[in-house]
């Protein structure tokens, strides 16, 4: 017989979803100190580390930058460490998640700075720990979203890594992550946005639309999602809707991270192409070249070469 505990606190707990509430919201500093109070508080569990390593990671993500990367993963092993010292000790079912959940972080962190061989290696440590909490406790519905990105990723595993070949069921892998998406305690929201990329993955662009469009109509401020919305659009080619979303981000954009110029660089580049494909080139060279102009004050930085080659390549066009 297993004896499963279930040992996260209700006041655990609730700090936990009031965290993710705020950064949800894009209130970062609140989404900080409720994380910060779980750790101060609940020193020796797991979770506060966890949970403020995976806002830096959002932050990150927002801000396209891994200027905090050394104290995201510097968390990351605390929390590694103290769950599994929970799990052997406890046998605790939460301990067992959460230290799976590390790696499963770990590899949407890789994949993301385009590391897809330490993404793969990741995302194999992160399968194995969370298909054993999945067996003790088939309930433990947050486990899900691994175990489907992972078939998600196995089966599309060429796109990324050239001739290598895993097994892995697309179509699993997305009914896997609806189940988090559902019924997740923690990770139904990005459940729900992991969904939301995939379908854009996959060209199923009205459902990634209104997947997007259901997180805004709860989570308004939330930029993420609008970057995700604008992506989407472009993809599919509906070039008025994009021009609206992205042009309404840009001014966001502006007012709440006016020295940013990444972001303002991208979202002008983008407004830039869209303008190009609707035939508009006079609008679409007075985009490009403020995108151009903020290029020496992010110079240096994460991903500004990637964007730049992009600028460059849409003038040749002009």
């Amino acid at each position: 017989m297993i004896f499963i505990f279930v040992f996260i606190p209700p006041k655990c707990e609730s700090l936990i979803k009031e965290g993710l509430e705020y950064s949800y919201r894009d209130q970062y500093k609140k989404a900080l100190s409720s994380f910060n109070r779980v750790i101060r508080e609940y020193p020796q569990l797991p979770y506060g580390y966890f949970f403020k390593g995976a806002l830096y990671q959002l932050v990150m993500t927002d801000y396209v930058t891994d200027s905090l990367s050394s104290e995201y993963l510097h968390l990351m092993k605390i929390t590694e460490e103290k769950s599994k010292k929970l799990w052997k000790k406890e046998k605790d079912i939460d301990a067992l998640f959460f230290y799976g959940a590390v790696f499963l972080y770990r590899t949407i962190f890789e994949g993301w700075r385009e590391n897809y061989w330490q993404a793969l290696s990741f995302g194999l440590k992160a399968y194995k720990y969370l298909k054993e909490v999945v067996k003790r406790d088939r309930t433990y519905y947050d486990a899900y979203i691994g175990l489907g990105l992972y078939n998600y990723f196995a089966g599309r595993v060429d796109r990324y890594l050239m001739g290598f070949k895993i097994f892995g069921d697309v179509n699993k892998g997305i009914e896997l992550i609806k189940i988090t998406a559902n019924k997740g305690r923690f990770l139904d929201v990005t459940a729900r946005h992991s969904l939301n990329w995939i379908y854009t993955e996959e060209k199923n662009f009205d459902a990634a639309i209104r997947g997007c469009e259901e997180l805004l109509s709860i989570y308004p401020e939330n930029r993420l999602f609008k970057w995700q919305l604008s992506l989407i659009l472009m993809e599919k080619g509906d070039w008025n809707r994009a021009l609206r979303v992205t042009e309404k981000l840009l001014e966001e954009v502006k007012r709440e991270q006016g020295n940013h110029y990444y972001n303002i660089s991208e979202l002008n580049y983008r407004i830039a192409y869209i303008e190009y494909r609707k035939g508009d080139r006079e609008r679409a060279k007075s985009y490009l070249k403020e995108a151009e102009r903020l290029y020496p004050f992010y110079k240096g930085r994460y991903k500004a070469d990637s964007l730049y080659k992009e600028i460059k390549k849409l003038k040749e066009k002009l």
